[in-house]
């Protein structure tokens, strides 16, 4: 099975968690998913907020691999105030028909309790994801592993 990977990441952790999954992965593509808008700063990171909370979609670099090249994208990303971040939503919105099947991972500050993002991506991509994993950063800092590593075993 041919596998890309796209990560959003602010902090990083997303990032870690998307080369993270790609290594226990073979025949995968990591890519980056990078959002046009400056979101450094106190005021960066309010209108990210907002952005992510009315649900707007935002200019992104493109993107080298096309997702229909592959038979699973993993989506790696965090969750604001329970939403997708711009970047991430644009990602997904853009690429739709597109998508054969797709995983969603994130590393947030309220994990599992972002329950509510299931209905928000059922409706972006148009489809359900095939496995999904939420942690909050306090488990992805004292080791997730074994929940990543049923993660990944659900993408078979």
């Amino acid at each position: 099975m041919k596998i890309l990977i796209v990560y959003y990441s602010l902090s990083g952790h997303n990032e870690t968690l998307a080369r993270q999954i790609g290594k226990k992965i073979t025949q995968n593509e990591i890519e980056e998913i990078v959002d046009q808008k400056n979101r450094a700063g106190a005021w960066g990171k309010f209108v990210a907020g907002y952005d992510a909370m009315f649900r707007h979609l935002t200019k992104i670099a493109v993107v080298q691999n096309s997702p229909r090249d592959f038979d699973l994208v993993v989506i790696v990303s965090p969750l604001w105030a329970g939403k997708l971040p711009p970047g991430t939503r644009t990602y997904i919105t853009m690429n739709r028909e597109n998508l054969q099947k797709y995983a969603f991972i994130s590393v947030s500050e309220r994990g599992k309790e972002n329950r509510k993002v299931i209905d928000d991506l059922q409706k972006t991509a148009l489809q359900s994801p095939v496995a999904l994993l939420l942690l909050n950063n306090e488990e992805y800092a004292v080791g997730a592993e074994k929940l990543i590593e049923e993660f990944v075993l659900n993408l078979a």
